[in-house]
């Protein structure tokens, strides 16, 4: 497999068995070498994740209208996905600690990036999980990139 680039803001960034590099991404936090263009991945954690879904009350830039712009942004790639650390029962049973979000609310707005904007989410349990996830999708895009070049 080629060589995973992993953004230079990732604050708990992933581990991998092969080749990665540290480099700024304009989009999403890891993609792969020579195919930044074609292939993002955005990773959260569920706190972070339920941030970005709605607007903050002090702020103008943060929260959902900042997270829009980086959907709209993923829109444009080959390959864009959204792995959450977290499972889909703390959504459906709003179990995500300081969040007042109701859960309706907040699967309301996964369905609406999954179908406005396109782009799966995946639901990885743990940072380890994801870690694993990535690794793997990353290394499938790849295959597949190969076989239309």
């Amino acid at each position: 497999m080629g060589t995973i680039v992993i953004d230079t803001r990732e604050q708990k960034p992933y581990s991998f068995n092969g080749s990665s590099v540290v480099k700024k991404l304009d989009t999403g936090d890891y993609s792969l070498e020579g195919y930044e263009d074609l292939v993002t991945v955005e990773r959260k954690s569920l706190i972070d994740f339920l941030g970005c879904l709605f607007p903050h009350k002090n702020s103008k830039t943060g929260g959902w209208i900042r997270f829009e712009k980086e959907l709209t942004r993923m829109v444009g790639f080959r390959y864009s996905c959204i792995v959450i650390e977290a499972s889909w029962k703390h959504i459906v049973n709003g179990t995500y600690g300081r969040s007042q979000a109701h859960p309706n609310s907040v699967m309301g707005k996964i369905m609406k990036i999954t179908v406005n904007f396109g782009i799966p989410i995946y639901f990885v349990g743990t940072h380890a999980l994801g870690s694993e996830f990535v690794g793997r999708y990353l290394k499938r895009v790849e295959e597949a990139i190969k076989l239309t070049e």
